[in-house]
């Protein structure tokens, strides 16, 4: 008896989710809002532009890769010359696990 209940539970909840996959997609609503004035205007130029004008300086980057050892101290010298010029702090982090995950 126990099982014929669980059998029907289970055909129960299949059908269920058939039933909610075919269902048509919700849409999401949007309150209107009132149109306000921008607090700030829009910075010209690309970001590496802006970068080097020196709009993100004091800013700290972390990034991680699969650099280690060696090839982890050519890489902190090889963005020297971007750090110096843009004052962004890039700190990076290498593992030999990085590609693997």
């Amino acid at each position: 008896m126990k099982i014929k209940f669980w059998q029907i539970v289970a055909v129960l909840m299949v059908a269920a989710m058939i039933l909610a996959a075919c269902g048509p997609k919700a849409t999401p609503t949007v309150a209107p809002t009132e149109a306000k004035e921008p607090v700030e205007t829009v910075a010209e130029g690309t970001f590496l532009e802006r970068a080097f004008a020196g709009e993100f300086k004091g800013t700290v980057v972390t990034m991680a890769g699969p650099f280690t050892d060696n090839d982890a101290v050519k890489f902190d010298a090889s963005i020297k010359e971007f750090e110096d010029k843009t004052g962004i702090d890039i700190q990076y982090t290498g593992s030999k696990e990085f590609e693997a995950s």
